[in-house]
């Protein structure tokens, strides 16, 4: 990830795995330097770890409750999935970045079932805004939802992109 741009910070402190891992234990890692951050970034490279997933559900509820800006994409989107209630603060900042599968998922966990995909482009363009308000719903206020796929939609719950 660090590849991506010099400017990125990253912490390999969520990978030490077994029982230092926790809701309090290496969430302690990285909460500690929310002070020098601008944005987070939870998810990519994260796995699907039961310990890894309750360390970075308690990232996510301190990122909420500071309202740091906060990306959740990959297997952080997993954890939301799990409990949505990670996303809900006062000041919470969040912008979920779901592929068309995470998109699936995450509507069918929290919503319901989405259905097939349409036929035509501005039908499926239509079910997917539909999904996307849902979801935005579900989830509360201070998310944003940026589906990607052949056109990404943004939505925040109230207009769409």
């Amino acid at each position: 990830i660090k590849g991506y741009s010099p400017e990125l910070i990253v912490h390999p402190v969520l990978d030490q795995g077994g029982a230092q891992c926790g809701e309090d234990g290496e969430a302690g890692n990285v909460t500690k330097w929310f002070k020098a951050l601008d944005a987070l970034v939870v998810g990519p490279g994260l796995g699907r770890d039961a310990a890894l997933a309750r360390a970075a559900a308690a990232v996510l509820r301190a990122a909420a409750a500071r309202g740091l800006p906060t990306v959740v994409d990959a297997d952080g989107l997993a954890v939301v999935g799990d409990d949505p209630g990670v996303l809900r603060g006062p000041d919470a900042c969040f912008v979920l970045t779901p592929n068309r599968a995470e998109l699936r998922r995450l509507h069918d966990k929290l919503v319901g079932p989405a259905g097939a995909p349409e036929e035509s482009e501005s039908a499926e363009r239509a079910r997917t805004e539909g999904q996307l308000a849902a979801l935005c719903k579900a989830l509360g206020p201070g998310v944003v939802i940026v589906a990607k796929g052949p056109a990404d939609l943004i939505h925040d719950g109230e207009r769409v992109a």
